[in-house]
């Protein structure tokens, strides 16, 4: 893949992103970033700074605000739980059962996915991050391109939520293509919602004509709902690109540095033309969308860049900066989209079949990611599209404390054989689906080098086995089938 097929998803370093989520409920979220004040507080983040939605203080790889959605602490290097994808076993079977809070690591390769969420499975709060090399020890997705593929009918991630209390999914670094029925559909009834596409690249994929290439749906029992797209490109598919249907109270629609462009009809609505759109708005109830697009080009969709249903009953709260706009339709009071930096003007793109550039001159690089103001000067992008690179600790292997680990898959006793090591402890904890530690040793110098952990009780399923010794921590996923 041409690397700058993608110029938002890997020339904008995602954590430098200083905006702040503009809408949520005041009395909540004091300073506006997405995460709830008091939640802030008891993990030690600045309560009046949205700028900390995008830090990483423990340097995992996860900012702030998405540890918020997994229900992990953002200053604990241990959390999330990190689980490496080994393909060991089908990709779905370690979606499904993926601790909760954690986040399912895929390296770079084409994958065939339709994952069908099942009423029995477990309620996501799944992170699932493409880029990784086949060491997991480096992370740039430009570099490392993992592409999920649908292959079958459906949509490539289909969800439809009905139990527990919350749901959150997260698709970081990721391509998605092919998707029959759609690349990503996110249903859920539940209180709490919350999908976010982040440096994600969703091209050539279908649906009908009244569904969407990503369609996000809360439901009439929710209390808080977040949809957010950042630095991510939705072009070249069949059918509108995005869609939200809304049935909370409250929900928020955040589109950051993002691209969305040349979608086109879906293949059964050449007469009835009620698809292509690049975003759709669905209010269901009498309730209140508050919508934040920044930074953001929507241009040249075949139906409408923009269309909302209904705004004379459902009003539509509204921030609009630094955007390129084409076509809007039913919006009566259009104004709330002409900002001071809001322009509808063409953006000159130079579109090829998997290749979304700007020229030179398009005044969507104005100021680099600002891209709604002239310039004096050329924006600085660097020397090329791809410059970052991002390396995670908790995934190296470092031979100084676990040599094998055997059976894998185990049924009954897994054998640990540990290098020699010239440290004084060495602790080992077994943690089960939910994140839960549910064994817990440690071992004095000498430390002997075998071990064994008896599994044969345990329920079937994924589980992470974590060493730490000093500053050496080394983990481990575990099928017990």
């Amino acid at each position: 893949m041409n690397p700058s097929a993608i110029f938002f998803f890997c020339s904008v370093t995602f954590c430098s992103l200083a905006s702040p989520l503009w809408g949520q409920l005041e009395d909540w979220d004091t300073d506006q970033d997405g995460m709830p004040t008091a939640w802030e507080y008891h993990r030690e983040l600045d309560l009046d700074d949205p700028r900390d939605a995008w830090a990483d203080p423990d340097q995992d790889g996860v900012c702030n605000l998405f540890e918020y959605y997994l229900g992990t602490h953002p200053q604990d290097p241990f959390q999330p739980v990190f689980i490496p994808y080994d393909g060991s076993r089908p990709l779905e079977f370690f979606i499904k059962n993926a601790p909760r809070g954690s986040v399912l690591q895929v390296p770079a390769g084409v994958y065939d996915l339709n994952y069908l969420y099942a009423v029995q499975d477990p309620v996501p709060r799944l992170m699932i991050q493409g880029g990784w090399n086949a060491a997991f020890t480096e992370r740039d997705p430009c570099r490392y391109t993992t592409t999920f593929n649908g292959r079958q009918e459906g949509p490539i991630l289909d969800y439809f939520i009905t139990a527990d209390n919350s749901a959150a999914l997260i698709l970081d670094g990721l391509s998605l293509k092919n998707g029959s029925a759609g690349a990503v559909k996110f249903i859920s009834y539940r209180s709490k919602v919350q999908l976010a596409l982040s440096n994600c690249q969703i091209m050539g994929n279908e649906t009908d004509r009244f569904d969407a290439i990503v369609r996000f749906e809360d439901g009439p029992f929710t209390i808080i709902s977040d949809c957010i797209v950042i630095n991510t490109l939705l072009a070249g598919n069949q059918g509108t690109a995005l869609q939200v249907q809304q049935y909370a109270n409250h929900t928020n629609l955040k589109v950051l540095n993002s691209l969305i462009t040349d979608n086109h009809w879906s293949a059964n609505d050449l007469g009835a033309k009620v698809s292509a759109y690049g975003l759709h708005f669905v209010p269901r109830v009498d309730s209140s969308l508050h919508l934040q697009i920044v930074n953001t080009v929507l241009w040249g969709n075949d139906n409408a860049d923009v269309f909302y249903d209904n705004p004379q009953l459902h009003p539509l709260d509204a921030e609009s900066r630094h955007n390129i706009y084409g076509t809007l339709k039913s919006l009566p009071d259009s104004l709330i989209w002409h900002g001071s930096a809001d322009r509808f003007t063409d953006p000159q793109l130079l579109i090829t079949k998997e290749d979304y550039r700007f020229a030179p001159r398009s005044p969507a690089l104005g100021t680099g990611t600002d891209i709604g103001y002239h310039a004096t000067t050329a924006p600085d992008l660097g020397p090329d599209f791809c410059a970052s690179t991002l390396t995670n600790t908790q995934s190296i292997m470092p031979a100084a404390l676990l040599s094998q680990v055997y059976p894998n898959p185990v049924k009954d006793l897994l054998q640990l054989e540990l290098a020699p090591t010239s440290t004084t402890v060495v602790e080992l904890r077994l943690l089960n689906s939910l994140g839960q530690v549910i064994r817990q040793e440690r071992w004095f110098t000498p430390v002997s080098t075998r071990h064994s952990i008896q599994m044969g009780h345990l329920p079937a399923g994924l589980y992470q086995l974590w060493l730490t010794s000093g500053d050496q921590v080394q983990g481990y996923t575990i099928l017990r089938r």
